[in-house]
C-alpha cells in the first residue's frame, strides 16, 4: 500500500527482530485501472484477522481506458485489537520491492489510520476504508488505488 513515497524494503529496526513476521500471501494480483470513480467508502467494526489481498484496482474516471497497470501484488494485514501489522511486495516498473510494517491502528467513520511503530516509529499513514464480513478494502485517495482484502 502507498505509504508515502518510503523504503522499496524495510530495515530491521536496531534491536534486530522484524517489523512484522506475517508470511505472504500466496496469491499474486495483477494492478487493474478501471475507467470510473471510487465508490463511496462506507467504513465498518474491524475484526481481529488476518487478511490476504484479493483485488488491486486503480480508479482512473471515466475518461481513462482500463486495463492492466504493469504492476503486480501480494499483500496480508493482520489486526488484532489496536495492533497493525502488514507485509507487501509489488513487483513491476518503478515499484516498490517490499516492506514490512507494524503498529497502532485507529478507525473513525470511513477513515483509517495507522501510526508506525517499525520502521519509522510515529509516522502516521491514513486511508478511506469499507468493512463488510469478510472484506475488508483500503483506498489510498492520492495514489488512487483499492486493496481488497478477505480475512482468512
Amino acid at each position: 500500500m502507498v505509504d508515502g513515497g518510503g523504503d522499496a524494503s524495510t530495515p530491521l529496526p536496531s534491536n534486530g527482530a522484524l517489523c512484522s513476521e506475517l508470511g505472504l500471501a500466496s496469491r499474486v494480483i495483477e494492478g487493474l485501472l478501471v475507467a470510473q470513480d471510487p465508490p463511496v467508502w462506507r467504513g465498518g467494526v474491524l475484526p481481529d484477522g488476518t487478511f490476504d489481498l484479493r483485488e488491486f484496482t486503480v480508479f482512473g474516471g471515466a475518461a481513462v481506458q482500463g486495463g492492466p497497470v504493469n504492476v503486480a501484488a501480494r499483500a496480508v494485514i493482520r489486526i488484532q485489537g489496536s495492533t497493525w501489522q502488514e507485509r507487501y511486495e509489488f513487483s513491476g516498473p518503478n515499484a516498490p520491492a517490499s516492506r514490512r510494517a507494524s503498529g497502532r491502528i485507529a478507525a473513525s467513520g470511513n477513515q483509517l489510520s495507522v501510526i508506525e511503530d517499525c520502521p519509522r516509529q510515529g509516522f502516521e499513514r491514513s486511508w478511506q476504508y469499507s468493512y463488510v464480513e469478510p472484506t475488508l478494502v483500503i483506498y489510498d485517495a492520492e495514489s488512487k488505488q483499492a486493496f481488497t482484502f478477505a480475512k482468512q
